[in-house]
């Protein structure tokens, strides 16, 4: 088998014509055993004939898929010409909508930050004032003590100058007793305004927080990365490049640390 008999038609036909001449050259190869220098030339003939198939399939492969590669390149190029732009501006928007919805979480987590800070503000007003409005109850029973110590120092006072003067101290403790008491009173009924309008606002704080607490359904965090120093990169994550590799070497580079470059032997048919 000299010559590469084809069948007239398109290239698929002519190339399924050739299956026949394939199969019978494989099985000639299959059956080749070399014994002798006659034996030696029958399969280097056979090798040769194998070469010029292979050529001739890989050249009709070629150009069989020439056209529709470049018409495919010719898609390819103008569909990402169409959309350039398009791409361009939908990043332009998607940056903006990121940009703004940060812009807005980050407002809200200082809000709440400023609501937080305004609670415990209020709640710490609230409890002040309870300490001293317990502290002038206090302060008013004290007083009312005194008065009945008086009261009964006076009631065994056996001379009239201890007596009105007893009095004259009985007299002074009640106005400061009422005095005290008025005083009380008075803060009580300040306190408790007080209170109320500190318990609303507190309320209305809490309120507010709890709306501030939901995120945006918008924003979402996802893990990315980006190259800051490739020199820190661990190997597992780094991939040769083969082909530039095997360029210096048709160059004439001989030695690339990390890698063994040696010579092998490989069967070539003329």
């Amino acid at each position: 088998m000299n010559q590469i008999q084809t069948a007239p038609g398109n290239g698929l036909e002519v190339l399924a014509s050739v299956k026949k001449q394939i199969d019978m050259l494989a099985d000639q190869c299959r059956n080749v055993v070399i014994s002798d220098a006659q034996s030696l030339e029958r399969a280097k003939s056979l090798a040769k004939q194998a070469k010029l198939i292979e050529n001739y399939i890989e050249d009709k492969r070629k150009e069989l898929t020439k056209p529709i590669l470049d018409r495919k390149k010719a898609i390819d190029d103008l569909a990402k010409s169409l959309t350039k732009e398009l791409t361009e501006a939908v990043k332009h928007i998607r940056e903006q909508i990121l940009f703004y919805e940060q812009e807005q979480e980050r407002k809200r987590l200082e809000e709440l930050r400023r609501l937080e800070e305004e609670r415990r503000r209020k709640e710490e007003e609230i409890r002040k004032a309870e300490e001293e409005r317990r502290r002038k109850e206090e302060e008013l029973r004290r007083l009312e003590e005194e008065r009945r110590r008086q009261e009964e120092n006076l009631r065994k006072a056996k001379e009239e100058e201890e007596r009105k003067r007893k009095e004259e101290e009985l007299r002074r403790l009640e106005e400061e007793r009422r005095r005290k008491e008025e005083e009380l009173k008075r803060m009580q009924m300040e306190g408790n305004i007080e209170q109320i309008e500190h318990i609303e606002k507190l309320a209305e704080i809490e309120t507010k927080a709890a709306e501030l607490s939901e995120k945006s359904k918008n924003l979402r965090e996802v893990w990315t990365f980006e190259v800051v120093d490739i020199s820190l990169v661990p190997r597992e994550y780094l991939v040769l490049d083969e082909t530039a590799v095997r360029r210096a070497i048709q160059n004439g580079v001989r030695e690339i640390p990390g890698l063994k470059i040696f010579k092998k032997a490989q069967l070539v048919i003329k």
